[in-house]
């Protein structure tokens, strides 16, 4: 079963953006480490692999990540951060950001105080470098109408391209399955609670 929940943070970015999009890549794109080996045809294995994003792992706490600042919006029962600008932000994410500063947004979500959910956001030409990057990182994953979604025992990811108000976007979503799994419990709970009454 395919369970979507996005984190998206839109409001907290302002400015107006642009499209574009195109065909994976079959090598690295340039600053990226080697991507998880992938450990039989299952789709999510890639991602199990990779336990998170490059550079953090699920659970990790939030001094794992030095210079986070608090985003705009929050979810109940959840913190979300970014790194202003990218500066501070590792890897292929922090890279982008940098190079695309209006056209690229990541942002880690921590719940109990450890990381449990990554997200990026790309505009004009940083959709079609995003979608390059997930299937790099998770290989082709199952195709769906609205995106590809990669559904492991420990990681769910999945990228879809929304049109939002501002215009075609993409979105790469990394969540912990252990997370995911207590929100929607939490969540289901909760509604039945409110039914009962």
């Amino acid at each position: 079963m395919l369970r979507l929940c996005s984190f998206s943070l839109l409001a907290a970015l302002g400015g107006a953006l642009t499209t574009g999009c195109s065909s994976p890549q079959e090598s690295a794109p340039p600053g990226v480490a080697d991507a998880p080996v992938a450990t039989g045809r299952d789709p999510g294995a890639r991602a199990d692999s990779l336990g998170g994003i490059p550079d953090h792992k699920f659970g990790q706490p939030i001094s794992a990540f030095p210079g986070l600042v608090l985003a705009a919006n929050q979810t109940p029962g959840t913190r979300t951060y970014h790194y202003p600008d990218g500066k501070g932000e590792p890897g292929w994410f922090g890279k982008r950001k940098q190079e695309m500063p209006n056209e690229f947004y990541s942002f880690y979500t921590f719940s109990g105080g450890q990381f449990v959910a990554f997200q990026a956001l790309a505009y004009g030409d940083g959709r079609r470098a995003l979608r390059e990057q997930a299937l790099y990182l998770f290989g082709p994953g199952k195709q769906w109408p609205t995106g590809v979604n990669w559904e492991g025992k420990q990681v769910l990811a999945y990228y879809t391209t929304p049109q939002l108000p501002s215009g075609p976007g993409a979105e790469l979503d990394v969540q912990s399955q252990e997370f995911v799994r207590a929100r929607d419990k939490a969540q289901q709970d909760k509604l039945m609670q409110e039914n009962a009454q």
